[in-house]
């Protein structure tokens, strides 16, 4: 998108917060679907990060955007909670999925690095930890895991054709 990934973050940051904000939480309320069907497109911001940016940066960013989504959607922490528990995982995920060869720290989890099979995979592991999670504080029971589990595929699906449309139509390399 722009020629330094610390940059092109920070837009992405901007665009897809407010995105979230303004359309995509608008999407679905009051429809019979809507509950099952939420499209969570800002975890992309934490995804589309540099392989060498250090966990803790990681965590900060993902909470200030889990904050900035909270605020203007009044979930009080639900996002940001989410939001933080994948980007503690994205380490993890990261470490299951290197290549052969190693990550070079400048690389950007993306399809255009490293492909869409493992693109896929990375997004679709982190994608359902974060809907699990969200879905899991938004009923805060386990009594309800039936409805947690739907609520989560649901979303999930929605969210990765998302997700996918994003990275086929912008192709962001950086």
């Amino acid at each position: 998108m722009f020629g330094s990934p610390y940059l092109s973050t920070l837009v992405r940051f901007g665009l897809l917060a407010a995105l979230q904000i303004l359309v995509l939480s608008r999407i679905g309320v009051g429809e019979a679907w809507g509950a099952y069907a939420q499209a969570l497109l800002y975890p992309l911001v934490i995804l589309l990060l540099p392989v060498g940016m250090p966990t803790v940066f990681v965590l900060l960013l993902a909470f200030v955007l889990g904050m900035t989504v909270d605020v203007f959607l009044g979930t009080y922490g639900m996002h940001a909670a989410a939001l933080v528990v994948t980007g503690f995982a994205r380490s993890l995920v990261l470490a299951i999925l290197e290549p052969r060869e190693g990550y070079a720290v400048e690389q950007v989890a993306n399809r255009a690095t490293f492909g869409w099979r493992w693109f896929v995979s990375y997004a679709a592991i982190l994608m359902g930890i974060h809907t699990l999670v969200f879905f899991s504080i938004e009923v805060f029971t386990f009594v309800f895991f039936g409805e947690i589990l739907l609520r989560a595929l649901g979303s999930f699906i929605v969210s990765m054709v998302l997700i996918l449309l994003y990275m086929l139509v912008l192709d962001p390399k950086r």
